[in-house]
């Protein structure tokens, strides 16, 4: 699997749709980041904008495809795709405007928290086939879940509380240029992914673990 940000002066990213609620501050549906593994740094108030962000160069943004959201329309929701997160981006100009860059920022935001959500839903369904195979309880199952879904959702509440620390450090710097506004978009995705597979590898894990765990615990009680 190759580089997934590319060489060309545009932005390309896929045509994966996230559904939001109009009117509903994106912000606040998204807060929070992983320390550590995460390419977007924590708070430091004397940072500078070009600390903060890690320059990779071109100006661009590919990614690979993922599923579709098949959210049922409604006349109170808006569809948010990859695709029109990128026309908007390069139909910016050389210097971006503080609505542009918050407006897009929350868009590119709300898409990869969606994709954090579709892998919970992922390890919920490893969970189930987990327990099937060393018929655990529903009871046991259940509980590793919840000790699992502590995990994730803490992570990434921390971790885009952190995301928009990077936003807010470039808007403070007066910094409004095009290159270094995409350059903060593709540390933050890029940030999303490893958060993303560090989770799931970790969750996986520890779910893999523990129902082998109640597996042995129940030879025990057999054969004692």
């Amino acid at each position: 699997m190759g580089d997934q940000y590319s060489s060309s002066n545009s932005i390309n990213m896929d045509d994966s749709t996230v559904t939001l609620i109009k009117n509903k501050n994106p912000k606040a549906s998204a807060y929070g980041a992983q320390k550590g593994n995460s390419n977007i740094k924590n708070d430091h108030e004397n940072d500078s904008a070009s600390e903060i962000m890690s320059t990779i160069g071109s100006e661009s943004i590919s990614e690979e495809s993922i599923n579709q959201d098949n959210s049922a329309d409604s006349k109170n929701e808006e569809q948010i795709t990859g695709k029109i997160i990128s026309d908007l981006v390069n139909s910016l100009g050389e210097t971006v405007k503080i609505s542009e860059m918050t407006h897009i920022f929350n868009l590119m935001m709300a898409l990869e928290r969606k994709k954090y959500d579709n892998l919970e839903n992922d390890i919920i369904l490893y969970a189930d086939e987990a327990a099937k195979k060393q018929t655990a309880t529903e009871r046991y199952k259940t509980l590793e879940w919840i000790r699992v879904q502590y995990s994730l959702m803490g992570s990434v509440i921390n971790f885009e509380k952190n995301a928009y620390k990077t936003l807010r450090y470039l808007i403070k710097s007066e910094t409004q240029s095009r290159a270094e506004f995409i350059n903060l978009i593709k540390c933050a995705r890029n940030s999303w992914n490893n958060l993303r597979k560090d989770k799931e590898y970790m969750a996986k894990e520890h779910i893999a673990k523990s129902m082998k765990k109640f597996n042995k615990k129940k030879k025990y009680y057999v054969y004692s």
